[in-house]
């Protein structure tokens, strides 16, 4: 038992991160976060044998969330939750460059087998040398790997990373993001090696300061679909399925009459399925005349829907879309803006109508200029939502759902 004890508490402390477990404090400088979107990944541990688990879970299951940021000096810096409490983390520079974007996080399994079913933790970003770095937990600890850049081009623009298996159940992971040359380029893990593919483009170029929206039909699987704003401002996407790879446009048409307004944000995208259905897909971005715009539809084509402008009415600036719900329980959606003001703004589906909400401010700041990220996951039959953004004022803060009531935490800034 004491051995066991010893193990869980070593493979708690290399979750942690290798720097010093810190309270969070009013920062110098080099405390600010850069006003970008967060990363976040959710994933569970053998349970700590000195605290009982969250309300809600199993004993077997221990909760851990990550939100990982860059702050202003280029450190990749983590909010981490282990089960109690939330902690600082520093994860430092990597070696010979610094972060020069918004990372990108994924938490997964490396395989099926006992020796090959380890947690595995890819935090990815550009480094201001132009290329790929990846922050690795590796099963064990915590590690830099560099992954250069692609061939004729560099590592400039945040991207999106995924994990998913293959037809054979073969463990993939991906990540996509718009290269200097404005091609879509993929990262990718194919069970044991990696690999660079340019997927080119549909057009001239696309957008290279937006990461590509990605996701996955099934839980985990593909087929997958990465849409991106392309540089006359549709929507455009890359779809793998049975094994290929094609292209798919989206012109803005609402009915018969074609709008003249450019999609002037980059896209959020859900993917789902109903009982004894086809896929669902939903792509929401903003058009030009600050309406919200959703491309809705099956695997076989997609459709436009016009929910106009918020009640503010002001601009959204970036956003973040969540979907839960199965079996008998209707699908509900939300997604979160921040208007001009940097107030919470809520566009959300209840199972048969939409409504909009304005959730206000945290106490201290206002939301800052870019998206929030949400995740979703259950307590028991409870949905929980948790929504990170970073505050005007380079602070993290949360909203979050605990099932019956929406409340705001402010998580101040990183203490380095």
């Amino acid at each position: 038992m004491a051995m066991q004890t010893r193990r869980l508490a070593k493979l708690g402390f290399a979750l942690l991160g290798c720097g010093a477990i810190l309270a969070a404090a009013r920062p110098a400088a080099a405390g600010l976060l850069a006003q970008e979107r967060p990363a976040m990944a959710l994933w569970t541990v053998p349970p700590d044998p000195l605290a009982p688990p969250p309300e809600g879970l199993k004993q077997f299951d221990r909760l851990m969330i990550g939100v990982f940021v860059r702050s202003t000096t280029g450190r990749l810096v983590a909010r981490r939750w282990g089960g109690t409490s939330w902690n600082w983390v520093d994860h430092g520079l990597p070696p010979k460059t610094s972060l020069a974007c918004a990372p990108a996080v994924v938490a997964w399994r490396s395989g099926s087998s006992l020796t090959g079913s380890l947690l595995q933790i890819s935090v990815m970003a550009c480094g201001a040398d132009g290329t790929l770095v990846e922050r690795r937990f590796n099963g064990y600890s915590w590690v830099w790997v560099r992954h250069e850049a692609p061939k004729g081009a560099a590592v400039k623009s945040p991207g999106a990373v995924v994990q998913w298996k293959d037809g054979g159940g073969l463990n993939r992971l991906s990540f996509f993001f718009v290269g200097t040359d404005g091609n879509l380029h993929e990262r990718f893990l194919n069970g044991s090696s990696w690999g660079w593919t340019n997927h080119a483009t549909r057009v001239s170029s696309f957008q290279q300061d937006e990461a590509p929206a990605v996701v996955t039909w099934e839980p985990g699987r593909s087929p997958l679909s990465v849409f991106l704003r392309d540089d006359i401002g549709d929507l455009t996407e890359r779809r793998l399925t049975g094994g290929n790879w094609e292209w798919k446009h989206y012109p803005l048409f609402v009915g018969a009459w074609e709008l003249s307004l450019p999609l002037n944000s980059a896209s959020a995208a859900l993917a789902w399925r109903p009982p004894s259905a086809s896929v669902r897909l939903q792509v929401f971005a903003v058009g030009a005349d600050d309406h919200l715009l959703e491309f809705w539809g099956d695997d076989k084509s997609l459709e436009l829907k016009d929910h106009g402008l918020s009640p503010s009415p002001t601009p959204w600036l970036g956003f973040a879309a969540a979907a839960w719900g199965s079996g008998s329980m209707s699908i509900r959606m939300s997604l979160f803006g921040r208007d001009t003001d940097g107030s919470l703004i809520n566009r959300w589906f209840d199972g048969a109508t939409w409504h909009w909400s304005d959730h206000g401010k945290p106490a201290s700041t206002s939301l800052g200029k870019a998206a929030p990220t949400i995740i979703t996951w259950k307590a028991g039959a409870v949905t929980r939502l948790n929504l990170f953004a970073v505050g005007l004022d380079g602070s993290l803060v949360e909203y979050w759902w605990n099932g019956q009531q929406w409340s705001w935490t402010e998580h101040k800034f990183p203490p380095f």
